[in-house]
This record gives structure tokens, C-alpha cells and sequence, in this order.
């Protein structure tokens, strides 16, 4: 095996083992009974999904088109778990980096920051697909966003 087919036989199985690891830890964290576990277990399904993106990223030739969707199933749980009140015994700080940690995808859309991401989050918007299919109504109906707010979501989903 020459030098290259080696480095893709290593990435590959790295892809293999933190895609494993997901799989685990979101059974876990599904079917585990302990909030702080869950919470564990989701974060580090996101730590390796994150990993996972980085490495497609930096490998263009490497398509994992399932990606966007467990990281939405991911928000999802997440949403759930913080609904369930899993993190009522964090401090506010803390309970604003669980949300937005899965709520970070949100803000690849241009006008969205940390805030406002939490806030579609917790409005139940998973992903900038379920975001771009929100009317205005919809949109104006989530608390804290503002007319200006709107305007930049408008204008960063136009692109």
C-alpha cells in the first residue's frame, strides 16, 4: 500500500470510529434516564459531528450528506432535553452554551448571531432549512425578534 492509500485508509477509519461514536452516544443519551448524562452524551455526539465536518471540509472529495440532518435531529434532542428541563440545574451562562452549541448551524446564515440562533432554537427551528420555511408571520411570532432582526434573517435567507 503506497503512502496515499494509507493516509485514506486512516481517514477513513477515523470517519468510521467518531461515526460510531454518534451512533453510541445518541442511543445513549436517547435511551439513558440521567439529565446530565444526556447532556454529556449529546455533547460529545456534537463534539464528533463537529470533527466530522471539519474533516469533509478539509477533504473535499469526502461526502457525508448525512450530516445537516443528524446535526437537525441533534438540535431537536437538544430542544427536548432543555424543554424536559435537563439543564434547570445550569447556570444561565451555562444553559445558553448547551443551546448554543446546537443551535451554531443557524448562524451560517448571514444577519444571525449567537442570540438569535438561541432564539429560533428554542422556537423549535432545527436547521436554515426549517428556518427558510417560516413565513414572516411566523417569524415575527418568536419572541425577541425584532423588526430589524427580521429584516437581517430576511435578507441573510435571500442569498
Amino acid at each position: 500500500m503506497d503512502e496515499q492509500q494509507q493516509q485514506r485508509h486512516a481517514l477513513a477509519l477515523e470517519l468510521k470510529a467518531r461515526a460510531e461514536r454518534v451512533e453510541h452516544a445518541l442511543t445513549q443519551a436517547i435511551d439513558g434516564q440521567d439529565a446530565t448524562e444526556k447532556r454529556a452524551l449529546l455533547g460529545q455526539a456534537l463534539e464528533d459531528i463537529v470533527a466530522l465536518e471539519a474533516l469533509a471540509e478539509a477533504h473535499p472529495d469526502i461526502q457525508l450528506p448525512p450530516l445537516p440532518r443528524i446535526r437537525q435531529g441533534m438540535a431537536g434532542l437538544a430542544l427536548m432535553l432543555y424543554q424536559q428541563g435537563a439543564c434547570d440545574g445550569l447556570s444561565e451562562s451555562q444553559q445558553h452554551a448547551f443551546l448554543d452549541a446546537h443551535a451554531a448551524p443557524l448562524t451560517a446564515v448571514d444577519g444571525i448571531g449567537t442570540v438569535t440562533a438561541r432564539r429560533l432554537l428554542l422556537a423549535g427551528v432545527t436547521s436554515v432549512e426549517a428556518l427558510r420555511g417560516l413565513s414572516r408571520e411566523q417569524l415575527e411570532a418568536i419572541p425577541g425578534i425584532t423588526n430589524a432582526t427580521l429584516a437581517r434573517l430576511q435578507a441573510g435567507l435571500s442569498q
